[in-house]
């Protein structure tokens, strides 16, 4: 039972799970416009999050609340430099284009979490924090995949963009009520600035907004668009339910699972 616990604990803090769910949003980026599945930029999506999450959380500069043991560190820096060498190894089977896009996120990545303006990373300026997350996943999950596609219309992409941004929103709003309790007040998150209550109302109309915007796109889908509603639902349910003090795991396992769900419930309709 111990070494499941610490399977899991590894498998949570490692970020295995956050760059699954990157992986999921990836891969569902492709079945929607009815693209092959790119097996080489999931696996660099899924590396580059396991590389770029590490390096944010351990490098020293974000909070370390959730982190108990040292030696369990260690493990993950381990871990994360083999992440790094296969990230690298990968790269290789990417177009140009691709890189370059990839290289803008990496440097986004690190301005994150380098303070390189008057000693502060954009994590630290005010109400920033969830955009430039939602953005590095909108680019990472849907531009990646679907820039320079001739079978998928640039409208149609950039619909998907500002979608998948905000439905990432959305799903970091748990993780902000959560962390309410740690945060410092100069952040300015979302539930520091209008409550948790309204915070919740916000992502729900956040919701409603990502649904709509589906009928937006050059070709309607309507397999993909009751898909997007069902998980629409499920995410807005999970925000609603979750609270400041919350189960360990509520956010960083169920609400982070989400985009995994929805690839594997779409791959079942399909």
């Amino acid at each position: 039972m111990q070494i499941a616990k610490k399977l899991f604990l590894f498998y949570i803090q490692a970020s295995i799970h956050v760059a699954m769910a990157t992986a999921a949003f990836t891969w569902l980026s492709m079945l929607e416009f009815g693209l092959p599945a790119d097996i080489y930029l999931i696996l660099f999506v899924f590396l580059g999050t396991v590389v770029g999450y590490n390096f944010v959380k351990y490098a020293g500069i974000a909070n370390l609340h959730h982190i108990e043991q040292t030696p369990a560190i260690r493990s993950i820096r381990f871990f994360t430099i083999l992440m790094m060498i296969l990230l690298v190894l990968v790269a290789f089977r990417l177009s140009i284009n691709q890189l370059l896009s990839a290289a803008f996120l990496g440097v986004l990545t690190l301005l994150y979490a380098v303070p390189l303006f008057r000693n502060r990373n954009l994590r630290s300026l005010q109400g920033m924090k969830v955009f430039v997350i939602a953005l590095v996943w909108a680019g990472a999950t849907v531009i990646l995949p679907l820039e320079n596609q001739p079978q998928v219309p640039v409208l149609d992409m950039w619909i998907e963009a500002v979608q998948r941004f905000l439905f990432v929103v959305v799903l970091i709003l748990p993780f902000e009520i959560r962390d309410l309790k740690y945060d410092e007040e100069e952040l300015a998150t979302i539930p520091q600035l209008l409550g948790v209550s309204k915070t919740k109302w916000l992502g729900v109309a956040l919701l409603i907004m990502v649904v709509l915007l589906n009928f937006a796109e050059t070709t309607f889908k309507p397999l993909q668009t009751i898909v997007l509603s069902v998980m629409a639902c499920v995410t807005g349910t999970m925000l609603v339910i979750s609270r400041v003090y919350q189960p360990a795991f509520y956010a960083s396992f169920w609400v982070e699972g989400i985009p995994v769900l929805w690839l594997l419930l779409l791959l079942l309709l399909l």
